[in-house]
């Protein structure tokens, strides 16, 4: 057997160590020393070997010693040696006295490693057999299944569709999880029935969710798909635009407010008297490249593809990922920029009524003149300014630079903002109700427009006449 002691401070007391309590107390007294001995002493052999085994075990290591000898290796020869002296003297010299000492103790049945340690088996040179590694409590510690932890638990997994008493005893398992493989997890949401968490770790895309089931009250990990994206449109919305509109499309998105979350993805055109015109929509997670790429997918199938005799215009306000999105699946198509959010990001940086002015001026002119003297202006005030603006090109946000191929004069995107406000009393709704009572205020809006345009006389529309 092992006796383990530790040193004291720099005093001669030694500091006997039974079992993980007296582990604790040795690092706690020796925490103001960067260094301090530990002892491991083999005091004899168990019990339940005799003499006949013990001597049948020492032949076997001489034996093994004089096979090592013949072959040169005394290096070898000489280490087995040595730990055999130290073994006949632990048998001879200090045994006695260890089994006297261990007489005034109680026994150790903690069930540690070493107290069950037999120092027979760690004088073997040569291991080479299963049965002989699986029986060393060393080595079959490293051998030990991966699922079981040091504390004897077994490895918490967290799988899709496993199934919790409730909310709780789901919180508890994951706690444990994120401590067992040491990472932090952000709650999105934590409510009494459901939990939602990602990693903390920017752009990993570890996620968990649990939420009741429609049976009962157990709380499961969903191994359904998950609801991401959804496009809408109408054949008579598609129509209506390529046989009345002109190729002029104000794309925004806005956030919605029911139980799931996620944002209303819509492409907005102009009819002939210059009126809203909903073309197609879309529910997605959010505003992304990915969700934006999903829509224009979806809108060039519905509109048959973006043709090249036609002077397709977008207009945006620079939404993430939105403009990239148009350069790769619509390459002809001419960028316009709101100028109003232009200004919104101008406004941050330069204060001043005047400077206002002036930029709406530039923003409006129908003509270079106009455009230059209005800029030149902005220079005199604030040179910065003007350096700032002129990073913008032109053709996205000027009315004198627009393509003369579209007979339209729009410097804001307030068509799209229009239609968000129109669509506020559905944006707080579930997904399903959401997109019908949107089919509801469509079919409405047309039905008003049909009637609208018989009581009309002549081929020119109100707008155009006035």
């Amino acid at each position: 057997m092992l006796k383990i002691s530790c040193s004291v401070d720099d005093s001669e007391v030694l500091m006997n160590i039974t079992g993980d309590n007296d582990v604790l107390n040795m690092f706690s007294i020796n925490k103001n020393r960067t260094e301090f001995e530990v002892f491991l002493e083999l005091c004899g052999v168990d019990k339940g070997v005799n003499e006949g085994e013990y001597s049948e075990n020492k032949a076997e290591i001489e034996e093994e010693g004089e096979d090592s000898e013949n072959e040169g290796s005394e290096e070898v020869e000489g280490s087995e040696n040595e730990e055999l002296s130290q073994i006949e003297g632990t048998e001879s010299g200090e045994s006695e006295s260890w089994d006297e000492k261990k007489s005034g103790e109680k026994s150790d049945e903690t069930g540690d490693e070493l107290s069950n340690y037999i120092s027979d088996d760690h004088c073997e040179s040569k291991n080479e057999s299963d049965s002989d590694f699986e029986d060393d409590p060393f080595q079959g510690s490293l051998n030990r299944d991966a699922s079981v932890l040091a504390d004897g638990k077994e490895k918490i997994k967290l799988e899709k569709g496993m199934v919790f008493v409730n909310i709780n005893a789901f919180r508890k398992t994951l706690k444990e999880f994120v401590i067992q493989e040491g990472f932090k997890i952000m709650r999105m949401r934590n409510e009494k029935t459901r939990v939602t968490g990602h990693c903390s770790v920017k752009d990993y895309p570890w996620r968990i969710h649990a939420s009741p089931l429609a049976d009962d009250e157990s709380e499961s990990i969903p191994h359904a798909p998950v609801f991401k994206r959804f496009f809408l449109g109408l054949s008579a919305l598609r129509d209506g635009f390529l046989e009345g509109c002109s190729p002029f499309l104000g794309f925004d998105g806005c956030h919605l407010k029911g139980p799931f979350g996620g944002v209303l993805l819509a492409a907005i055109g102009l009819d002939g008297n210059n009126g809203l015109f909903p073309v197609a929509f879309a529910i997605a997670e959010s505003e992304c490249k990915e969700s934006w790429g999903f829509f224009f997918e979806n809108l060039s199938i519905m509109l048959s593809g973006f043709s090249y005799d036609k002077p397709w215009t977008f207009m945006s306000d620079k939404q993430k990922g939105l403009v990239e999105t148009i350069n790769e699946i619509v390459p002809n198509a001419v960028n316009r920029r709101c100028a109003r959010h232009i200004y919104a990001n101008f406004r941050g940086q330069f204060v001043g009524a005047a400077l206002k002015r002036y930029f709406l001026q530039v923003a409006r002119s129908y003509n270079v003149a106009g455009f230059n003297f209005a800029l030149h202006k902005i220079k005199e005030l604030k040179p910065v300014a003007y350096d700032w603006l002129l990073k913008i090109p032109v053709e996205m946000w000027s009315r004198h630079a627009f393509d003369e191929r579209l007979k339209n004069h729009h410097v804001t995107n307030n068509i799209s903002e229009s239609f968000n406000h129109w669509v506020g009393d559905l944006r707080s709704k579930p997904v399903l109700t959401l997109v019908d009572g949107l089919r509801t205020k469509l079919m409405c809006r047309l039905q008003k427009r049909k009637l609208k345009g018989l009581k009309m006389s002549g081929d020119l529309v109100p707008n155009v006449v006035k």
